[in-house]
């Protein structure tokens, strides 16, 4: 969940409700250029997914 992520990435100390949001935007924008698919995949209501790419 969103909650288990931030806790991992941030410990006890919580950031700002954006800041998840801000840096997934931000991998997506790297991560996720070169392929027509996107790779990081948004599982609403449970969180966030790696898809594997085509080949």
């Amino acid at each position: 969940t969103r909650q288990e992520l931030e806790t991992r990435v941030w410990g006890e100390e919580l950031p700002d409700s954006d800041s998840l949001r801000v840096h997934i935007h931000g991998l997506r924008a790297v991560v996720d250029k070169p392929f027509e698919v996107p790779l990081i995949q948004t599982r609403h209501g449970i969180g966030y997914r790696i898809a594997t790419p085509e080949a």
